[in-house]
């Protein structure tokens, strides 16, 4: 059996209809096309294994009223933030796809993926300096920590990684797995996608200042590369969420570290956009707005 044969899920795994659930996701990002099939069965697990899909469609639904708010606001004052509805839609299905490497690497296979699945689904865990080896260790039974040790062997995934260089692999993995099933996704879509936390570093498309200039007057520039102004809502809108359910942090405490996290990064201390991007956040926060 060919190993892309594996991932295929059995239709009692898809039971509770899984499936439905995100076709109706995509749709509501304003895609039209078919998604490669690798990639729904994917997101089908992230499903049925976790929470991050919720957390996507919060994501992707604050990206959407972000950029009303800012035509609703900014029109006049802010031109350059008025998007087309085809970059909005770009911004909006990579929100949706962003998480897609908390499934592991693009050659994984379905029982493979699935143990990475379990141990991102772990959220009680919060130690970023414990060994991936002794997290798997410390938090499942002595049978299911042997197989999943067994299937990050057979990935070549270092054991002796801290969690926090595990958790920060899934931004490549998205990458990966995009640039792996490409199929009507623009590359704008996949870039804002794999670059989602570009701001700590983790630059899987080895994008350079020159391909991501990050003054406000040159954003007439990358139209054709990338999405600088939904990437820039993607990365704070996934602190954000993060904040406020893993975090369990209120409004004013999540903005107030995004803010920080965000604007003391190298990338953006001199950005034009951003602080724009987090008012109109906050605004919307405020009023409980934001993911509506």
């Amino acid at each position: 059996m060919e190993k892309e044969e594996v991932w295929f899920l059995s239709k009692k795994e898809e039971e509770v209809d899984w499936r439905k659930q995100i076709e109706e996701s995509l749709e509501k990002t304003g895609f039209r096309e078919k998604l490669n099939e690798d990639l729904i069965q994917r997101l089908i697990l992230l499903e049925k294994e976790s929470r991050f899909n919720e957390d996507s469609r919060k994501i992707e639904r604050g990206l959407g009223n972000v950029f009303d708010y800012f035509e609703k606001y900014y029109a006049d004052s802010h031109p350059e933030l008025m998007l087309t509805d085809k970059q909005k839609g770009e911004g909006r299905m990579a929100a949706i796809l962003h998480d897609i490497g908390k499934t592991g690497p693009d050659s994984a296979t379905l029982d493979e993926s699935k143990s990475i699945v379990k141990i991102f689904a772990k959220e009680s865990f919060k130690d970023p300096n414990l060994s991936l080896e002794d997290m798997v260790s410390n938090n499942f039974s002595k049978e299911e920590a042997e197989e999943v040790t067994s299937h990050l062997k057979m990935m070549k995934i270092n054991l002796q990684v801290t969690m926090r260089e595990f958790w920060d692999m899934h931004a490549q993995w998205t990458h990966d797995i995009l640039e792996k099933f490409p199929k009507n996704l623009t590359k704008s879509t996949r870039i804002i996608a794999g670059s989602h936390h570009f701001n700590k570093g983790i630059n899987p498309y080895n994008l350079s200042e020159s391909d991501v200039p990050f003054q406000s007057e040159t954003i007439g520039l990358m139209e054709e590369y990338i999405n600088a102004i939904g990437g820039r809502i993607l990365m704070a809108m996934d602190q954000y969420e993060a904040r406020r359910r893993r975090g369990d942090s209120d409004h004013k405490t999540a903005i107030e570290w995004v803010r920080e996290n965000m604007e003391n990064s190298k990338y953006f201390k001199n950005d034009k956009i951003l602080p724009i991007i987090l008012d109109a956040m906050d605004a919307l926060g405020k009023t409980e707005e934001i993911f509506l």
